[in-house]
């Protein structure tokens, strides 16, 4: 078989490298999927070296990736494929550029052998040996168009989370006696950049001082991007007896599926 006819054949069996995205128009901080996908049909000699993509204009954060290779069939050929997913948040509307993906690797090729070689001994022993070749496989870069957030509609207050959020509070006890304070956890739950939500406003609470408020983060990846909760935690301390009430405690989203906030 001729070099180049080895090369060729080598290419069919080794891998590919693909790219996609899960959207093409996002709103400005609304999650994206960004997809690799690493096709081998020959053993690999060692681990594939990732190096990801250029995003300038995103935060980007990595999910994890599946435990084990999955087995498909195409063109008549058995293929493990690898996936490696990021989870993007483009920062500007305007059109945006998300450079090529890389995975470096090293596969087994048997070594050639020339029939004709004057030496005997040579072309018998080195049938069946195999030698490294490195390969370096790139995905091509993506565009992606994204939308500014709506005015219409915009509630006073919004401070840019996109995403599906679900928001709950509650107090560490009911009953006071003068001088004791009470603990007010507040929650926001969801899909989406919890890293970008500002500090929640409490509204005015009459009859009750706060403090400073104090605030946690809780994330969790996962194949469908990243999700989880930020807790604000505020010390009150009544300055009157008798009953007093806390008020609902608004936060305001833009919610991408329906387009509205």
């Amino acid at each position: 078989m001729s070099d180049a006819k080895k090369v060729e054949e080598l290419q069919l069996r080794v891998q590919r490298l693909t790219a996609e995205l899960d959207k093409k128009d996002p709103f400005v901080n609304e999650q994206v999927l960004y997809t690799v996908r690493f096709f081998t049909g020959v053993p690999l000699l060692e681990n594939a070296q990732w190096n990801p993509p250029e995003t300038h204009g995103f935060l980007s954060d990595a999910l994890p990736p599946k435990t084990e290779p999955e087995l498909v069939v195409q063109q008549g050929r058995d293929y493990y494929v690898n996936e490696i997913k990021l989870a993007l948040f483009p920062l500007q509307a305007g059109k945006l550029a998300i450079g090529p993906a890389m995975i470096q690797c090293k596969v087994r090729e048997e070594m050639g052998v020339d029939p004709f070689a004057s030496d005997f001994f040579s072309r018998i022993f080195s049938q069946g040996l195999m030698i490294s070749r490195p390969r370096e496989l790139k995905t091509r870069s993506l565009q992606i168009a994204v939308k500014s957030l709506p005015e219409l509609g915009k509630p006073e207050g919004f401070s840019g989370a996109v995403g599906r959020y679900t928001i709950s509070a509650e107090i560490d006890r009911r009953e006071l006696k003068s001088g004791e304070a009470i603990s007010l956890t507040v929650t926001v739950e969801g899909e989406g950049n919890l890293k970008a939500l500002g500090e929640l406003r409490l509204p005015e609470i009459e009859g009750l001082r706060a403090y400073d408020t104090v605030s946690s983060l809780n994330l969790a990846t996962g194949p469908q991007g990243l999700r989880g909760s930020k807790t604000f935690k505020t010390v009150l301390t009544p300055r009157s007896s008798g009953e007093l009430e806390i008020p609902a405690i608004p936060f305001h989203y833009f919610d991408p599926t329906t387009k509205r906030y």
